[in-house]
């Protein structure tokens, strides 16, 4: 074994050479003294792709960068995912996040800002981007409600649609989030964004929370003005989404009481 880890610290300060001193600080260096961290270098990460991130409830802590396959870095991160939630160590390498759309909210709550922009100078991870996060909370009218994050360039709005008006949260209401769909956003600002969000009319006539139809309307509009494409999420499919995770969190909470 020390042999393994003497191998390992070798390879990484050849590799890193120029860089030692962030090398240093960084996980890689905590990973040779986990022995279960030898089998989780690879270049995809433990929950890997669109569906792993469909269950994503939040990240509860950024552990630094490590290096996988080829020297490629990557993003160490606890989360919790799926329904019961459970709780998983995950390798998001650079190819995946600056490929997939990613719940910019909670990253940026997680790695401070000045680590961003040496990530993105050194090592090319995208922190730029701007995302649209659909996340389903409780709220007094409604037990499975469904709100929109609007986040990146180090600024977050949380945005709900309750009694027909805008409420807006504060980041530590959705560390309790049911589920989420997020989408990426094309040369567009958080500003811009919270310009366009909108209540149509009809909503306000509704004796029922119509926060499925207000979500659906208002990341449709995004579509529509070209903010965002729905293809790469939901896409066609969104309303039935919303719709079918809204019922199984209520199934859920009703389950949960009568047992």
């Amino acid at each position: 074994m020390l042999r393994y880890i003497i191998r390992h610290l070798k390879r990484l300060f050849t590799s890193h050479k120029n860089d030692r001193f962030s090398l240093i600080c960084s996980s890689a260096m905590h990973e040779v003294m986990e022995v279960h961290s030898f089998t989780a270098t690879s270049d995809e990460p433990y929950a890997y792709g669109p569906d792993a991130l469909s269950q994503l409830l939040y990240i509860e802590k950024y552990q630094g960068i490590g290096w996988g396959l080829e020297d490629e870095p990557y993003l160490k991160f606890i989360g919790h995912y799926g329904q019961p939630p459970e709780r998983k160590f995950t390798h998001w390498s650079r190819t995946f996040f600056n490929t997939w759309a990613l719940p910019r909210s909670m990253l940026e709550q997680m790695v401070p800002e000045d680590e961003q922009m040496y990530m993105e100078s050194h090592y090319g991870f995208n922190w730029s981007r701007v995302s649209v996060e659909a996340r389903l909370i409780s709220v007094p009218t409604c037990r499975a409600h469904w709100t929109m994050t609007l986040a990146g360039d180090g600024q977050s709005i949380n945005i709900s649609f309750e009694e027909q008006e805008f409420r807006y949260y504060d980041n530590s209401v959705y560390q309790n989030t049911d589920t989420m769909a997020v989408y990426e956003t094309k040369d567009c600002s958080v500003k811009g964004l919270s310009a366009n969000v909108w209540i149509p009319e009809h909503l306000k006539q509704h004796n029922t929370c119509p926060c499925v139809d207000w979500l659906f309307l208002n990341l449709w509009n995004f579509d529509r003005l070209g903010f965002l494409n729905l293809d790469n999420g939901s896409g066609n499919h969104l309303l039935t989404f919303l719709q079918e995770k809204q019922n199984e969190v209520v199934s859920s909470a009703e389950s949960y009481f009568q047992s």
